[in-house]
């Protein structure tokens, strides 16, 4: 199944999971810097819903036998590199 004409479903689901993992990172760090109670407890609230977003997607991949631990060959990285490129040019 194709979603978006230049990027196939792994590489939409792994950029989905990249872009939670940022997510995840931006919130730890805000909720150990905030003074405030109230705003550490909302941000923990964003990062349980990102922790159970990267879950789904993490088993969606599983689900569909691509391995995370994979390690992307020069090539792939070129090609990914080359559709994102075009991507952006297109905006």
């Amino acid at each position: 199944m194709k979603f978006h004409p230049y990027l196939s479903e792994k590489e939409l689901l792994k950029d989905l999971l990249m872009s939670e993992n940022q997510l995840s990172l931006s919130y730890t760090n805000s909720m150990t810097k905030s003074p405030s109670i109230n705003l550490r407890q909302l941000l923990y609230e964003c990062e349980k819903n990102v922790l159970q977003n990267q879950e789904n997607i993490v088993n969606a991949m599983n689900k569909r036998g691509w391995n995370l631990s994979d390690q992307a060959d020069y090539h792939y990285v070129l090609n990914v590199q080359d559709k994102y490129n075009s991507l952006l040019k297109d905006m």
